[in-house]
């Protein structure tokens, strides 16, 4: 569903938010036996070497999900049996839940037992459930409506296996969009069998995504379809490396969808979203005033309407997590989640004459969509693909504190956007994003005199830079904001004084945001001998986001993070000795260009300048060690220290 996607733990739990005291007045939930179709697996036998590496006290002994249609409708038999094998595991273990959207899905609980040296307790029967309404994303303004049916099993002792069996029946939100299966193999804890089986109905197309070799894998014809299995023994989890991209996580994840590309699950969805809505008066009335506008300067203006204008809510309650409500109703309540404002923002570029579609794409695993087969559930946010005098632009309208125009405003930086069109999108579209979207420029100048030191410091931001810091500076007090600077110089320089508060300027049409930090240190506090003998000049670190060593061969690509372009200049003016300043430095690899270039003049005055530019999102994994080594490079030339006790030109 859109505005975010949740990944729940089987046995873990959150109790907040809404009871809805007992199973009655929940209407989607059921105790009942298991469908003809579904198979009942052997429990697998302990591995020893699995067992020691479990952690929290419990070991996954069966993940088995068995997956079928009746009809339209999906059905999700899904099996869990996990082993208690230290004190640690008991809560864990006996808070049985399993989460259900009553909208669209109904939830029977099939089996709940304790195995005990062999025999089995049978609790489906004799606990009484709980279910609650549980909001977990309610303060990002997220409410979708999901219950989750809570039982706790009574006398769980270390050593008992719990057998859990839910099943989940589940109508299309989107009619006609075809079957899919999204399963995960992989966990992050050993488990000792996975099992996904999937009764795939004749008739429909299949398309199964690549999975790792070392996922076993039998299909064989069935009455009515093909019987699809796959299974993964004795498994471990994969170890992640530092700063994996989304895109190559190595887990494996089984997909399936009957569609080949985009074409059919983008038309369904655009006939709604491309449809035409109206508009209040007093809205319509600021529209017409923009059409006298160049038409670029109109679509900002109507975008800060929709970011500035209304609040973000999502109401994502059954359909409502895929369909957006009627613009009207958004204005007129004032608040809106994505997929609200994207399609309250389409519909106001058509008034407007300029060419809009709502497109889908998630925040977090953006860049992975590329790998995905065509099912809703790999999206979690909507944006809007804006096109103007043959250029394309992408605009989020659940931005806040956003400031200039298409080219100096914030461009999503997403991976990739599936765009709704009425005669649709067969595939989705990279969203380009440059390191100048994130542009900072900082110039500190230290003025030596006869009384002590001052110490001026400008900042300029720019583009994205500029957007997060008038937010900032939005829901902070400037006091706080230039506290928590001073503390940083503080640091460097002890004795060191605020002389003014911090200041800034935002010139939110050119998206350029500046502050500005003075401070003093005397003379008395300046001679203070380990300052003195040890004066630090420097700049940021540019790339403390990288990892600190190479742990033998990489074996998957470096994320070295998103757009960032910086310039930091220090300048020191009439200082007390004549300086000799580093030699010059020039790193280039796939993952960033560092520039670093010291100059000085007679009179104690030396400037040095830094840049830092990222020129790739990731990096392959053989050139890891050469972007690690730069990294240290890079580190080891960001700041140096001066004996300013000295008459002379040493450093």
């Amino acid at each position: 569903m859109l505005d975010g996607q949740l990944r729940i733990a089987p046995v873990v739990v959150a109790l907040f938010a809404l009871l809805i005291s007992g199973a009655a007045e929940a209407g989607g939930f059921h105790k009942g036996d298991a469908p003809a179709w579904a198979e009942d697996l052997p429990i697998p036998a302990e591995i020893p070497a699995q067992r020691k590496q479990s952690p929290d006290g419990i070991y996954f002994l069966l993940s088995d999900d068995q997956i079928a249609w009746q009809g339209a409708d999906k059905l999700s038999y899904s099996r869990t049996v996990t082993k208690v094998i230290e004190r640690a595991g008991l809560e864990r273990a006996a808070a049985i839940s399993s989460d259900f959207a009553p909208e669209f899905e109904d939830l029977t609980l099939v089996r709940l037992n304790v195995i005990r040296d062999g025999k089995i307790i049978a609790w489906r029967d004799k606990l009484k459930e709980d279910i609650f309404r549980r909001e977990t994303r309610l303060e990002s303004g997220i409410i979708d409506g999901t219950l989750t049916v809570f039982l706790q099993l009574p006398d769980l002792k270390v050593g008992d296996a719990v057998d859990v069996i839910w099943l989940h029946r589940s109508a299309p939100v989107i009619k006609g969009a075809g079957q899919a299966v999204y399963e995960y193999l992989d966990y992050r804890v050993p488990v000792a069998e996975t099992r996904v089986v999937v009764h795939w109905p004749n008739g429909v197309p299949l398309h199964v995504a690549a999975l790792p070799s070392r996922i076993e894998h039998v299909a064989t014809p069935e009455t009515g379809g093909l019987r699809l299995e796959w299974r993964l023994l004795n498994a471990m989890p994969n170890k992640l490396e530092d700063n994996t991209p989304v895109e190559n996580d190595p887990d494996a994840a089984l997909r399936i969808s009957a569609e080949a590309d985009w074409t059919r699950f983008s038309s369904l969805l655009a006939e709604y979203y491309q449809a035409d809505y109206p508009l209040p008066p007093e809205w319509l009335a600021r529209l017409d005033a923009l059409k006298s506008q160049p038409a670029e300067k109109a679509a900002i203006t109507a975008l800060r309407m929709v970011q500035d204008d209304i609040r973000y809510v999502s109401l994502s309650v059954g359909a409502g997590g895929i369909y957006a409500r009627p613009p009207n109703e958004v204005i007129t309540s004032g608040f809106g989640d994505c997929k609200d404002k994207a399609l309250l923002y389409r519909v106001m570029l058509h008034h407007l004459g300029i060419d809009a579609a709502v497109a889908l794409t998630d925040v977090d695993r953006g860049y992975a969509l590329e790998n995905e087969l065509p099912q809703p559930s790999v999206f979690d946010h909507a944006i809007v693909q804006v096109k103007l005098k043959g250029k394309t632009y992408w605009a989020d309208a659940t931005g806040s504190y956003e400031g200039g125009d298409f080219t100096t405003g914030a461009q999503p930086d997403y991976g990739f956007a599936l765009p709704l069109r009425v005669k649709g999108q067969a595939f989705l579209e990279p969203l380009p994003v440059t390191p100048e979207r994130n542009s900072t420029f900082i110039t500190e100048t230290f003025r030596f005199t006869f009384i002590g030191v001052f110490l001026d410091v400008q900042a300029e931001y720019r583009h994205d830079a500029a957007n997060w810091k008038r937010q900032e500076f939005a829901v902070k007090p400037a006091q706080e904001i230039g506290d928590g600077y001073f503390d940083y110089y503080r640091g460097h320089y002890r004795g060191l004084r605020m002389t003014q508060t911090i200041t800034m300027q935002d010139d939110r049409d050119r998206n350029i945001f500046t502050t500005h930090e003075v401070y003093f240190m005397s003379r008395a506090a300046l001679a203070e001998p380990d300052l003195l003998t040890d004066f630090r000049f420097g700049a940021e670190d540019f790339t403390s986001n990288l990892p600190g060593t190479l742990d033998g061969e990489r074996k998957l690509p470096m994320a070295v993070g998103g757009a960032k372009n910086t310039r930091f200049i220090t300048r020191v003016v009439n200082g007390p000795i004549e300086f000799n300043p580093p030699a010059p430095v020039h790193l280039h690899n796939p993952g960033f260009q560092f520039n670093f270039n010291g100059t000085a003049t007679p009179g104690g005055n030396m400037e040095l300048v830094w840049s830092f530019r990222r020129t790739g999102k990731t990096v392959p994994a053989k050139d890891v060690a050469a972007v690690i080594r730069d990294d240290k490079l890079a580190e080891n030339n960001i700041s140096w220290s001066w004996d300013l006790s000295r008459r002379t030109d040493d450093q």
